[in-house]
């Protein structure tokens, strides 16, 4: 869970990178001040948004009186039914008294009221502008797993399920055949917003399209997106302490200068022994830093991989000569001291932040949001953390791995094939992707988190940095604002304004970007298994985890010499990895086939 946390703070925060302030938006027709656009597309994209023509979106009325606000017939789409413009909802959607279910989850459970979560601002303001009632099932974080498996023996799914992606026991295409879930394609005229986003942008962006659309006609969930890519997390290192030395972040660029570093940081800065505060994972795929070997070595508890592919032919890291040489030089610079020992412990920044408030550690990775909060609550006033380049074996190598880039956040949504009225609900869904709903959701109402100042800027209440239990900004925007670690909608960037040193953030994600990068090697994101190899693969996929984390990892510190890689390989061939690469290769070879 923590590894999760630290990578929903990468992606909160990569919001920021490419929008301004926040400015208070022209009051719609409805005169609903939360319903003007602020998300912005992409620039060179930038979407316009149709309203809905006056007289025409409201269906005829049943005799009871009810009226439904649908996009359904109002959107114009292109040859493959994608849609060419984002769609602004007539508000409220429906003014039915029908009631639908959300099952979620809370990280901050201190915050929720006495009368739970559906009495906190954001599900009030939300049933006041759409008109449909939505009751949140918030299960605890460390339950959800045995919670679901309850509700799908007892099929009894809520409407809409969050991270049934995670969950659920076997493919989506799986799920939705033995009617647990609908194809959200099928009902793409309730959701065009949805599927703009996804869509816009397909020939640069192929990662969201391809994860999106499982094949050309399906899809499973709402994604948890965001407005801009970029990466908001990597390396750090104490740049007042390089100042001291005679050195600047811009000096460390190759693998013998990040050693260099360290080794002057070891041997000068009295209390640092052991300068790297290395993950537990090695590395994290999603924020991936040592690539120069054409390899990604980050160690899941629970995946495989990571994949990629060189030539046409699919490897695997954790197992190639490439992942030996990285494995050389990682075990020696364990063995100079320059690794701290106790690495294994580091699932997330905040294990170490301890160690690096108190001067224990001077090269870590760190998420641009926690930079400021690191250097205040350190004794040492001088503090600074500067960022660090990804390193390279040879000044000017391309990197041909650990750069893609993607709209996708860690949350997802899926629509129960059960729920009573599942046009309304995905009409629901969508309009968190419109510019209004997303407007909303990711600033949560006004007067909460933030207010307007004298200008019309958008500006943090009092109340976001002096919440009484202490939680941070970043915690309340995910509970106060839409929860992007687990819910659905399209988040504004806008939003990490509010945050202390956000100019700052944007200049350390710039420095990070200065890399080249050309994502040669790259695993497509659409080549997927079918069913039956899925089913394969997890033949063997538990014995393969367990034994890269318990051998690949022993390398580290020599509990398992290097003497020893090709009996590791072996071994790993006697899990039935040649299987798993061959079925890989096989849907590599099937994908390449039908774009050819």
């Amino acid at each position: 869970m923590k590894k999760i946390l630290t990578f929903v703070l990468a992606v909160l925060f990569l919001l920021a990178l490419f929008s301004g302030c926040g400015q208070k938006p022209s009051t719609t027709p409805g005169g609903n001040a939360t319903a003007a656009p602020a998300t912005k597309a992409p620039e060179n994209n930038t979407p316009s948004s149709t309203q809905a023509p006056e007289g025409e979106t409201e269906p005829e009325p049943t005799e009871e009186g009810i009226f439904y606000h649908y996009a359904k017939g109002h959107v114009e789409v292109d040859e493959h039914g994608y849609t060419k413009e984002l769609y602004e909802y007539t508000m409220p959607l429906t003014n039915s008294d029908e009631e639908f279910t959300y099952w979620g989850v809370v990280w901050t459970p201190q915050l929720l009221p006495e009368d739970g979560y559906n009495a906190t601002p954001l599900p009030k303001a939300e049933r006041e502008a759409t008109g449909v009632h939505v009751e949140y099932v918030i299960i605890p974080s460390e339950s959800r797993q045995q919670n679901y498996s309850v509700l799908l023996a007892a099929d009894d799914l809520c409407d809409m399920m969050t991270g049934s992606l995670s969950f659920h026991p076997t493919t989506i295409e799986e799920a939705i055949e033995d009617g647990y879930y609908v194809n959200l394609w099928d009902y793409r005229d309730y959701c065009p917003d949805y599927i703009y986003w996804v869509t816009f942008d397909r020939k640069r962006d192929t990662n969201t399209y391809a994860t999106v659309f499982r094949s050309p006609d399906l899809i499973g969930y709402f994604y948890t997106m965001q407005n801009a890519t970029g990466k908001g997390t990597n390396y750090l290192a104490r740049g007042d302490w390089l100042e001291k030395l005679g050195m600047t972040n811009d000096d460390v660029v190759t693998y013998e200068d990040l050693h260099d570093m360290l080794m002057a940081i070891k041997v000068n800065i009295d209390g640092c022994d052991f300068p790297w505060a290395m993950n537990s994972s090695i590395d994290i795929k999603d924020y991936a830093t040592f690539t120069a070997y054409d390899t990604i070595p980050s160690v899941s508890s629970t995946a495989l991989g990571p994949m990629y592919v060189i030539d046409g032919k699919v490897y695997f890291s954790h197992s190639t000569e490439r992942d030996k040489a990285f494995m050389t030089r990682l075990n020696s610079w364990y063995n100079d001291g320059l690794v701290d020992p106790n690495w294994a412990a580091y699932a997330s920044t905040s294990d170490m932040k301890d160690k690096a408030v108190n001067g224990k550690v001077g090269y870590m990775v760190m998420n641009i949001s926690e930079v400021s909060d690191y250097e205040v609550g350190t004794p040492d006033p001088n503090c600074r953390w500067d960022p660090i380049l990804r390193p390279v074996l040879r000044k000017g190598q391309t990197f041909h791995l650990g750069g893609q880039t993607s709209k996708l956040g860690y949350g997802n949504v899926a629509v129960s094939a059960k729920c009573a009225n599942i046009p309304l609900a995905v009409t629901w869904c969508d309009w968190r992707y419109s510019l209004s709903g997303s407007d909303l959701i990711s600033w949560g109402p006004e007067g909460v988190l933030w207010e307007y100042d004298d200008q019309g800027n958008r500006v943090a209440t009092e109340f976001a940095f002096s919440e009484p239990q202490g939680v941070g900004l970043t915690w309340l925007q995910m509970f106060y604002a839409f929860n992007a670690l687990a819910e659905h909608g399209i988040g504004d960037g806008n939003r990490s304004s509010l945050t202390p040193g956000y100019a700052r953030m944007r200049e350390i994600s710039k420095y990070w970007a200065q890399w080249d990068y050309d994502g040669a090697y790259e695993y497509p994101t659409g080549a997927k298994l079918d069913q039956e190899q899925n089913e394969e693969v997890e033949r063997y996929k538990n014995d393969l985890v367990t034994y890269i984390a318990e051998n690949y990892l022993a390398f580290v510190d020599g509990s398992k010499p290097l003497s020893d890689w090709d009996t590791y390989v072996n071994g790993l061939m006697q899990h039935g990895f040649e299987q798993v690469v061959a079925l890989y290769q096989d849907a590599y070879d099937n994908y390449i086939n039908t774009m050819a």
